[in-house]
């Protein structure tokens, strides 16, 4: 994403982004990957203390929002995450 803001050329440009994302819906969207919710409530507890209890994200510790994201992008990173593929922030030392 820090590359991307980058791009924005000034405040006013990027309120217009924040307007837009804003505007979008808040829907679900469609599963395409089956699992245990049941098995999967329990193991978000260690991801909510960053989190949040609802995946809203947590902005104190640059986590972002998992809420609404498409379940097989948060498969794919938890994958990546796993094989140490994708980052995380420096001072994340419980990063999944």
């Amino acid at each position: 994403m820090i590359p991307m803001a980058a791009t924005l050329a000034d405040d006013t440009a990027i309120s217009n982004v924040v307007a837009y994302i804003n505007s979008l819906p808040d829907e679900r969207p469609p599963a395409t990957l089956s699992g245990d919710p049941d098995r999967g409530k329990s193991l978000y507890t260690t991801c909510a203390a960053c989190h949040g209890t609802a995946g809203q994200g947590i902005w104190s510790t640059k986590a972002p929002r998992l809420a609404h994201m498409s379940d097989w992008y948060l498969a794919r990173q938890l994958h990546n995450f796993q094989q140490g593929i994708r980052g995380g922030h420096p001072q994340d030392f419980a990063a999944a």
